[in-house]
């Protein structure tokens, strides 16, 4: 069972964080709220993302795991204005998320959890920093960055207190910092 009623602010920016790395994950969906772990197909980015049950309007869930198809419910997530409320509920018989809008009413049918690459194990590393940003800003700048180099530098600079991702291409330079 899963019932929940959410901004479409905060899903919006939920879906984005996921959404730069994979276009399809499971969604691990408890009691205290929801989970997405997921690697990007390369294997050099990952996501573990938790949005607490507090964070929603309501939230009902029993446990469980849905898949679900990334690109499609980020579509429809879009069509809803950022003040507006997101109402979501599983109907576990037909294995399809009902999706409702401000009279909008959708049903998106989920992915086989089975089907989905494999969730990764959590790495033990002693990170210097802990940086938190929204999806759009990586999108942003892994886009710019694109424009120069095929290869991109992310890091930290403590002195700053910043975040800063780095391209250099033949040519051009990015380089842009988010605190």
């Amino acid at each position: 069972m899963f019932n929940a009623i959410v901004s479409a602010d905060t899903l919006q920016a939920t879906l984005d964080s996921v959404g730069v790395l994979v276009d399809e994950c499971k969604i691990h969906l408890d009691d205290d709220g929801l989970a997405i772990r997921a690697v990007d197909p390369a294997n050099v980015g990952m996501i573990d993302l938790s949005l607490d049950a507090a964070a929603f309007e309501s939230y009902e869930a029993d446990g469980g795991l849905i898949g679900v198809n990334l690109v499609r419910l980020k579509d429809i997530a879009g069509m809803a204005d950022s003040d507006q409320l997101v109402h979501l509920e599983l109907d576990e018989e037909t294995r399809k998320l009902h999706i409702s809008i401000d009279g909008l009413e959708y049903t998106l049918a989920l992915i086989d959890p089975d089907s989905i690459r494999e969730e990764p194990d959590l790495p033990d590393l002693d990170l210097p920093a802990t940086v938190v940003i929204e999806g759009r800003d990586i999108d942003r700048a892994v886009t710019a960055a694109d424009m120069v180099s095929d290869h991109i530098e992310l890091g930290v600079d403590e002195t700053d207190e910043v975040f800063y991702v780095k391209a250099e291409g033949d040519t051009d330079d990015v380089h842009l910092e988010l605190d």
